[in-house]
């Protein structure tokens, strides 16, 4: 097969998820969220899992004044050049915008220890 040619089963796969409602969409990341807290409960961690449509930087300020969290966590994806001037870096918007302290994790890019 060739690097352009799918298999039926592929072709499928890319149709359904080209036909996922916004309301698909909505539950399953509600599922995966819900899913998570689940998972930090069990770990004897208190969360509230709270599911927010909008525009993410705009969305997670004003849900953490609302909140009165004592400090936002979340992962960067390092964007660089082109894409990063152009869409800009919610991270970087929320660092500065935020009522409180932003701790950011940025993916590794490789695996140094083994």
């Amino acid at each position: 097969m060739s690097a352009n040619t799918q298999s039926p089963e592929q072709a499928s796969k890319l149709t359904t998820l080209r036909f996922l409602s916004i309301v698909d969409l909505e539950k399953r990341e509600r599922n995966a969220l819900d899913a998570l807290a689940t998972e930090l409960r069990q770990r004897h961690l208190d969360v509230e899992p709270v599911f927010i449509m909008g525009k993410p930087y705009q969305e997670i300020i004003k849900t953490a004044k609302q909140y009165e969290v004592d400090v936002v966590t979340m992962a960067t994806h390092g964007s660089k050049g082109l894409s990063h001037l152009v869409f800009g870096s919610t991270a970087e918007k929320v660092v500065r915008l935020a009522p409180c302290p932003v701790l950011t994790v940025k993916h590794p890019e490789h695996d140094f220890v083994e």
